[in-house]
């Protein structure tokens, strides 16, 4: 920031500048830019006032708008600009919050409190999957092959969980787990069309939720440590690289690589799902990968536990 004032000069320049353009990893620079001229009231009219010429000048007079300013750290500060006199920043964000984004504190907070019981709290996990179906809403179609049934099984997850007849056996995953093991038929892929056994297992339906959770999670740290102009399509394929590809046959593969080309940059990504301002996406995000990992490894201890992580 630089400011310089001529004192008893016909004229005095000030000059306050500021823009703000900050790129990932969140690093800020500064560049200033606001000019205000104040002629003082040595200054010679250079011609007789008018009747209109002498209405200007009783609302914008010289007092009037020296008092408009003010020094700050040595600098003459607008008034005009609150912001910078009180040691804040004022400027307009890159990107306009979406009020029907996707709610990262919403996953957070679920996510958070899912391990407050040893086994991994089903309700809390379902709603938390709740807001991270909205993400692949908003993405579309290029996560298809991630996001094409999320809906339907957690509606399988739900039904199960708020079965008044199996309720006991759904409060928790380990509680799930322990009681569809009990019963093999229960682990089947589709069941009979009876009341009590209409649902899939929960189980295996709960597993591919849970290898997805895993390439959200490696997609958004690969997104927090991105600049604001890379290309996410990288990032996402290293994510599924690691996560969903193994579990996907040669075709999938080759499509969902195609579907990732299509991604934009990071911050045009940003501006299309987020519901958190610029200033404070990576924050919540941080907050939500961090605790969406514990869950995971939790959930991924028990399907060893069980030995179901090969169920079909």
């Amino acid at each position: 920031m630089s400011g310089d004032r001529v004192t008893g000069s016909r004229t005095e320049r000030i000059f306050v500048v500021l823009q703000i353009r900050s790129s990932y990893p969140w690093v800020t620079q500064l560049t200033i830019v606001k000019r205000k001229e104040l002629f003082s009231s040595m200054d010679p009219p250079t011609s007789p006032a008018s009747p209109s010429t002498e209405a200007k000048e009783a609302t914008d007079s010289p007092e009037k708008r020296a008092n408009a300013t003010e020094e700050v750290d040595g600098l003459c500060i607008s008034r005009e600009a609150p912001a910078l006199a009180n040691g804040g920043l004022s400027f307009a964000e890159p990107f306009v919050p979406r009020l029907d984004g996707f709610d990262m504190e919403i996953v957070s907070v679920h996510f958070e409190k899912c391990l407050e019981t040893d086994g991994v709290d089903m309700g809390l996990y379902i709603a938390a999957y709740r807001e991270l179906e909205r993400f692949f809403e908003l993405m579309g179609s290029v996560f298809g092959f991630v996001g094409a049934d999320i809906k339907d099984k957690l509606e399988i997850l739900h039904q199960h969980h708020k079965s008044p007849l199996e309720r006991h056996g759904y409060l928790s995953i380990k509680t799930m787990m322990e009681y569809e093991t009990a019963l093999p038929e229960r682990l089947e892929p589709a069941r009979s069309s009876s009341a009590s056994h209409a649902l899939p297992s929960a189980s295996r339906t709960l597993l591919r939720l849970h290898r997805a959770l895993e390439f959200i999670m490696l997609f958004m740290d690969g997104l927090i440590a991105a600049r604001d102009d890379d290309a996410v399509s990288h990032v996402a394929q290293d994510a599924y690289r690691d996560s969903l590809a193994r579990y996907h046959g040669w075709f999938i593969k080759k499509g969902a690589h195609l579907a990732m080309y299509t991604l934009p940059t990071k911050l045009t990504l940003m501006e299309k799902i987020s519901k958190h301002s610029y200033g404070e996406v990576e924050g919540i995000a941080r907050r939500m990968t961090a605790a969406m990992k514990p869950v995971y490894v939790r959930t991924e201890d028990l399907y060893s536990e069980f030995k179901l992580h090969d169920l079909p």
